[in-house]
């Protein structure tokens, strides 16, 4: 079990576009995790803070932060989960990329996150800073966690 909650059902080797051999361990649920996902939440009993993504094949799939083109973040309020472009190290100017410090426990990204989005309670504006693991939602905010600053939650 990781973190309490995930079973490995299948265990699989798959082959991207570029022949590269990988291996994909699915949970019970029918989510793929990769096998350094599965280490870290075996060893620390946890879930991540940060899920790093590779964009193949026009669809994301768990991998090494190292490879992450997009990580996906959980974050408390009404617009809560984000997948953003990321890029470790390096200039992002030119880029559409966020800046991340390749930590999947305590991450960081820079710039602000501004996202704006509806449900049935309405339309809502959310812009935060992610720092060390923690979300800080700026005054622009149009929900009630405005000027907090909270942990972000497990991805799972």
């Amino acid at each position: 079990m990781f973190g309490g909650r995930h079973r490995v059902g299948v265990v699989r080797r798959t082959q991207s576009v570029t022949g590269t051999a990988r291996l994909m361990l699915k949970t019970e649920n029918g989510r793929r995790r990769s096998p350094v996902d599965a280490i870290v939440r075996l060893l620390f009993g946890c879930d991540m803070k940060a899920e790093p993504l590779r964009l193949i094949d026009g669809g994301y799939e768990p991998c090494e932060p190292k490879n992450a083109t997009h990580l996906r973040l959980h974050l408390p309020g009404p617009l809560p989960n984000r997948i953003l472009p990321v890029m470790i190290g390096g200039r992002r100017e030119g880029t559409p990329n966020w800046t991340w410090n390749g930590s999947v426990d305590s991450p960081t990204v820079r710039p602000s996150v501004l996202t704006r989005g509806g449900d049935i309670d309405g339309e809502h504006v959310c812009h935060s800073w992610i720092n060390d693991g923690r979300v800080q939602f700026l005054g622009d905010c149009t929900h009630e966690l405005a000027g907090q600053t909270v942990d972000l939650l497990d991805v799972d």
